[in-house]
């Protein structure tokens, strides 16, 4: 029994060639640990395209559907961009872990839209993490952006303006979220 056939739930009852009960779950990580995966450069080029592709996709769906439906893709999608990133050379894995990452802040934008402010903003310090360890320290500095607006939403407006102070004092910071933490500073001094 190989892999194709283990997908398909040929062969997976006690190794005696029966099919599986219909419905019975199939262990897909499992599946995948069989799977030799070396990726060369170019693949880590084409799968970077391919998620880029379907990021912006997933975008433009969770516009048109209810969080919930595109969250577990979103989800989903981080899970299997880490999980690639692993054995790939170092300046490919840095490409990966900051797909993964903008994956996972846009996991922590369906999570607020969904209505769950804390795991929203646990979401947004998950790609934090992910992105700092590809290198991207930026996301550190939209991170403080996102929890401005987020206090602007819970009507705090000392935090909201601390925390957009905070970030568009880093110099380092592209002038879009420089321009973001304006924007919210001047928001929560007018809720004051």
């Amino acid at each position: 029994p190989g892999f194709g056939r283990a997908i398909l739930g040929a062969g997976t009852s006690a190794g005696r060639g029966e099919d599986p009960p219909a419905g019975a779950p199939v262990d897909l990580a499992g599946l995948m640990r069989q799977v030799p995966c070396q990726l060369s450069h170019r693949h880590v080029e084409s799968i970077a395209e391919a998620s880029m592709a379907c990021f912006l996709r997933l975008r433009v769906l969770g516009q048109q559907v209810p969080p919930g439906v595109v969250l577990p893709m979103v989800v989903a999608q981080v899970r299997v961009l880490l999980d690639l990133a692993g054995p790939v050379a170092d300046r490919d894995r840095a490409v990966m872990v900051r797909l993964a990452s903008r994956y996972a802040e846009y996991a922590g934008w369906m999570m607020q839209e969904a209505g769950d402010e804390d795991a929203a903003l646990g979401g947004t310090g998950q790609a934090v993490g992910i992105a700092a360890s590809g290198g991207d320290l930026m996301m550190g500095v939209y991170a403080l952006v996102r929890r401005s607006l987020v206090s602007l939403y819970r009507n705090d407006h000392q935090q909201t303006v601390r925390l957009a102070e905070q970030a568009r004092a880093d110099t380092s910071a592209s002038d879009r979220i420089r321009g973001l933490a304006a924007l919210h500073e001047a928001q929560g001094y007018a809720l004051a």
